[in-house]
This record gives structure tokens, C-alpha cells and sequence, in this order.
């Protein structure tokens, strides 16, 4: 699925490779070490994350994994236990839910990198609210997986230990569910949200937790990067399941079927809505320098 893309990738001036979508965010754009198929394996990949984000089902994740976290078979995911220095830091948990929404729909320019990033992708943290681009570095994770994303693969068997070569290591709508989640979690980076660090310990240090147990706060589950991560890459997969896989990209005009909320087993076709209806951010700035939203 490829939600109206100009006719062709085309060769920049400023050394990037640039394919405009739909706005929700705004144009997506690869450095020169991004091949062809990397680069549609992205562009699908944000098709399908694009409907997602403005969808009920993604709100409703968010919601309910920022009060008081989800926990399924499929997820696992929240509270929401803020980092020091994050934006909106100590307003009430409507005020973040709302800034956070509104960060997941910026409009701004996507800028990909498709080598040197750290872990499975990398960005600099920086300001909430920023106008220019939300930059990232993906690592091998998306040389090695990005071959699985081609339409032959889609429908290979789950590898088993008997059936290769020609098997995957996890079904379709995988690796476009993750890559989906990693996407929007660097794209929190970019404006200000934190895990602390890239291990336990030092997460706890960054935020301010060094006093809990890991049961009590964990960087990979009570922090937005991975909250809005998890919850892009759930609503995926669940629907798929859910609405069975092959109906997933049936829809027309670049729809994707969906399921309509968290807890609901109906499906239906859902396009890239209107942004979601956010409180209104005044001019008045809290201790953090974020907007302070009514």
C-alpha cells in the first residue's frame, strides 16, 4: 500500500531522495545510502502507519496505556511514569496525552538515514514542537529485514527450523508492524520525549527512577517513545489478526482495514482522518519551555 506517492523518487539538490505523502506528516525523504527497495519498503511502511495514527484504535491505545498501561497477550505497555525534563512535565495526565497526540501527528518533514543509526534505529532528542525535520538513523536492523517486506516474501511460511530458505521469521503484516513502531518512536525523539538511556540502569538515572524496582518503572515500557511505539505497531498487528490479514490492504483510496477500538473485534476501512482534536496550546509556557494546553 502506497498512499498517493509522486509519480517517482527523484535525486535532490541537497543530496536526499524525496517521496511527498498525504500530509500527517510531511514529506518523507531519504539520504543517498537508501536503496530502492529500502525505500519502498519505508514508504509502505508509512502508508499503513499514517492511517493508523489518526485512527480510534491508536488513540484509544494511547489513552489507555498512558493512565493506566495495557496488558495483553500482544502487549504489553504503560503507565505512563514521565522522564524529568520531558515535555509537559508534571501538568495533568489529559495535558500530556494531548501533546503527545499532537506530536504523533507533526507535520514536518521525515528524514531517514539508512545506515549508522544504534539499535535498531537512533535520532537526537530535541525540542518539543520543532518545524524542521524529525532526522534518524536506522542501523542494519533495516538491511536485514527489509527483503522479508517484499510482496513475494509476504505470504511465506513462519521459519520453523525445517522450511527454509524460502520462510519468514514472523508473519505478515511483521516487519512492517515494527518498523512502523520504530519509526514514530524516533519521531518522539525529535521532539523531546525520552527513555533515559539504552539500558535499565541508565534509563532509571535519565528520568529520575533510580529508587524503583524494574517492576515498578522500566524504560522500555513506561516511557512515550515506547508507548507510542508499542502502540502504532499493536494496532497493526491486532487488526490483522483480527480482521484477517489478507483484507488488511483491501480497501480503496489507500484505506487500511482496522479495527475500531482496543477493546473491539469489528473492522472496518479507515483512511488518513482530519488530525485528531487536540486541547488548544496557548502562548503560556510551562518550567520546561512546553506549551501549556486548555
Amino acid at each position: 500500500l502506497l498512499l498517493t506517492l509522486l509519480p517517482a523518487t527523484t535525486a535532490q539538490a541537497a543530496g536526499a531522495i524525496t517521496s511527498v505523502l498525504l500530509p500527517l506528516i510531511g514529506p518523507l525523504t531519504y539520504d543517498l545510502d537508501c536503496s530502492p527497495p529500502m525505500i519502498a519498503f519505508l514508504n509502505k511502511t508509512v502508508g499503513l502507519a499514517k492511517v493508523v495514527a489518526t485512527s480510534p484504535a491508536f488513540k484509544a491505545c494511547i489513552n489507555q496505556a498512558f493512565r493506566k498501561g495495557v496488558r495483553t497477550p500482544e502487549l504489553n505497555t504503560g503507565p505512563y511514569m514521565q522522564c524529568k525534563g520531558e515535555p509537559g512535565y508534571g501538568l495533568p495526565i489529559d495535558e500530556q496525552i494531548a501533546l503527545v497526540l499532537k506530536a504523533t501527528h507533526s507535520p514536518n518533514e521525515v528524514h531517514m538515514t539508512c545506515t549508522g543509526g544504534n539499535g535498531n534505529a537512533s535520532a537526537q532528542v530535541g525540542q518539543y514542537g520543532h518545524q524542521d525535520a524529525e532526522r534518524f538513523k536506522w542501523s542494519g536492523w533495516l538491511k536485514g529485514v527489509q527483503p522479508v517486506g517484499e510482496q513475494r516474501t509476504l505470504w511465506w511460511p513462519v521459519c520453523d527450523g525445517k522450511n527454509g530458505p524460502d520462510c519468514r521469521w514472523a508473519a505478515y503484516p511483521w516487519p512492517f508492524t515494527q518498523a512502523a513502531g520504530i519509526i514514530w518512536h524516533e519521531a518522539m525523539h525529535t521532539h523531546g520525549y525520552i527513555h533515559g538511556g539504552e539500558n535499565q540502569k541508565s534509563g532509571k538515572k535519565g528520568c529520575g527512577y533510580e529508587d524503583k524496582s524494574d517492576d515498578e518503572w522500566h524504560f522500555q515500557r513506561n516511557t512515550v517513545p515506547y508507548i507510542v511505539g508499542d502502540c502504532m505497531s499493536f494496532v497493526l498487528a491486532h487488526s490483522a489478526q483480527v480482521c484477517h490479514v489478507k483484507d488488511l490492504e483491501a480497501c480503496e483510496n489507500g484505506g487500511v482495514t482496522l479495527v475500531r477500538g482496543m477493546d473491539n473485534d469489528k473492522c472496518n476501512c479507515q483512511t488518513v482522518a482530519p488530525a485528531l482534536p487536540v486541547p488548544t496550546c496557548g502562548e503560556n509556557r510551562d518550567r520546561n519551555d512546553s506549551p501549556v494546553c486548555r
